[in-house]
């Protein structure tokens, strides 16, 4: 199945080549969905964000995780990207029942990725594209023993003038073992103006017969056509307890003529 996806992103190479590049710039933040769009060609683009995840176990452990994640995508061809993704993550632990606190940092994933739009939709008919992603094994605080590759299906359609959905479906491994799980993201984006957009959304996976369910929403801003700034947040409840969450970011692109 890895190859077949990956051989199929690379003979989008072949196809005639249509204009991705926006007159504003698209980002993979703020949310979880991807669109089916990518930067186009000779776009270089970085994408980042600050995140704070805080964890109760029980009730007398939190764990907060501060998080800075990176993405830089490269426009090869204007159908075709590549990129890196890099996230550095900082654990602050706080037991309550001994007033002890502890941190500890380092490099929390680090991997490669490719994008490519194989369909250009209009209106209800939905833009598609693909995407992989492959993590490397890491030592770092979530320590992972495999690669982590991801497979996506992405689908992008405009619902009206103001309102448009994303929607994601995929394969992925987390690293920790060589299992497969299946995600997927729904995305519902209204834009207020032409420069603020509010978006709410349903994620999950499906692994091991067990469905995990999640939300989150949020806005993004855009500050000039290459530049905009986003912030949205989540809840989760695990297992040993609830899970918050809330991210600031942004994305910046330059292009080469």
């Amino acid at each position: 199945m890895l190859r077949k996806f990956l051989m199929a992103l690379l003979c989008l190479l072949a196809l005639r080549s249509f204009g991705q590049y926006a007159e504003s710039i698209r980002a993979g933040r703020p949310g979880q969905a991807v669109d089916a769009f990518t930067v186009g060609k000779g776009v270089f683009q970085i994408e980042s964000g600050i995140g704070d995840d805080v964890e109760e176990q029980h009730d007398d452990l939190e764990i907060q995780h501060l998080d800075f994640g990176n993405v830089i995508r490269i426009g090869v061809m204007e159908r075709f990207e590549v990129g890196i993704e890099m996230d550095w993550q900082t654990d602050f632990i706080h037991d309550k029942q001994h007033t002890n606190f502890s941190y500890a940092e380092d490099v929390n994933y680090f991997g490669v990725r490719m994008k490519g739009n194989i369909f250009q939709g209009e209106g209800l008919v939905p833009s598609i594209g693909g995407q992989f992603n492959l993590g490397f094994p890491s030592e770092g605080l979530n320590r992972t023993k495999y690669f982590s590759p991801k497979l996506a299906l992405l689908m992008t359609q405009s619902l009206s003038q103001r309102f448009g959905l994303t929607t994601n479906v995929g394969s992925e491994m987390d690293g920790s073992s060589s299992d497969w799980a299946t995600f997927y993201a729904v995305n519902l984006g209204c834009s207020i103006t032409d420069k603020l957009s509010l978006f709410i959304e349903n994620y999950g996976t499906v692994s091991a017969g067990e469905l995990d369910v999640k939300f989150d929403g949020g806005m993004d801003y855009l500050l000039t056509n290459n530049l905009k700034i986003d912030l949205y947040g989540g809840y989760d409840k695990i297992t040993n307890g609830d899970e918050f969450f809330v991210s600031v970011g942004l994305s910046w692109r330059t292009h080469r003529n």
